[in-house]
């Protein structure tokens, strides 16, 4: 019966130990604005995210699709009615 009684005081002075940086903790505000900020962008980034993981591989078919695109225009040549010289018929006429 002795080993028993240093044992619970032990885990008494612990549990009181706890109790108060648990008071402690609740009661210090310090860091409250900082926690609702990131909570906040939590509340935002946190869907965003999940969408982005549900929908990524119709993201990326759009995404390369899209640069195919740009980079099959890249491809072409420049457009060859830029390059004829402009006459004043051209403009709309000239006085």
């Amino acid at each position: 019966m002795n080993l028993i009684t240093p044992i619970t005081r032990n885990v008494r002075q612990t549990a009181n130990a706890t109790k108060q940086v648990l008071r402690r903790l609740h009661r210090d505000e310090r860091g409250a604005e900082g926690l609702e900020k990131l909570l906040i962008v939590a509340v935002i980034v946190l869907p965003l995210l999940g969408l982005l993981i549900v929908f990524r591989d119709r993201i990326s078919g759009w995404a390369k699709g899209e640069w195919d695109a740009v980079v099959a225009d890249g491809d072409d040549p420049i457009n060859t009615d830029l390059d004829t010289p402009s006459t004043a018929s051209d403009s709309g006429g000239s006085d």
